[in-house]
């Protein structure tokens, strides 16, 4: 279980300017809202259907190494297994209009199933912000 910090964090409105991430796998699209945060390994991974996570950190301090950062994880019997991680300069920039974000749509491909999960993350509009 989440904690409700965490979770008010994870399912608030987003701010204009903050990260809004959209992860599709199985038909259906979610979005994650990623805020900076000053401990990124108590960012929880969000399930994606049965064999995968997905998770977002910011990471803006200190500003000369401050990225977004994307990792996805396969269920193993072992544990979790990084299958890909995504680094991302912080703050952002993206060009108006770009279809998906500052990341680009990025696929990622569970390997036992042949399940594909697909994200993008980009700055939030001011409708989102709403």
């Amino acid at each position: 279980m989440l904690p409700a910090l965490l979770l008010a964090a994870l399912t608030s409105p987003a701010q204009a300017g903050d990260a809004v991430c959209h992860y599709a796998y199985g038909g259906e699209t979610q979005t994650l809202r990623a805020l900076p945060t000053a401990s990124p390994f108590a960012v929880p991974a969000v399930r994606v259907g049965s064999y995968l996570r997905f998770r977002v950190v910011v990471e803006a301090e200190p500003a000369a190494l401050a990225a977004l950062k994307t990792y996805v994880y396969e269920e193993r019997d072992g544990g979790p297994a990084l299958v890909h991680q995504g680094v991302y300069p912080w703050p952002a920039s993206e060009a108006p209009g770009r279809r998906h974000g500052f990341t680009g749509l990025q696929r990622v491909y569970e390997s036992a199933y042949g399940s594909e999960l697909e994200y993008w993350c980009a700055l939030a509009t001011a409708a989102e912000a709403q």
